[in-house]
């Protein structure tokens, strides 16, 4: 075990793929505490919904 404390994932930019009322769709381009670069990082936002 390593006693590295988590800290969150600095987003350095962040583009808006899609937008609509119902989804919403963007790219990050993210750094993780090692350094580590994800580019594009996908997020997908959508409010509540039942299936």
């Amino acid at each position: 075990m390593s006693d590295e404390t988590l800290r969150p994932w600095e987003v350095r930019a962040s583009r808006r793929l899609l937008h609509d009322r119902w989804i919403s769709l963007r790219a990050d381009h993210c750094v993780t505490q090692r350094g580590v670069v994800l580019d594009p990082y996908y997020v997908l936002e959508y409010p509540d919904w039942v299936h």
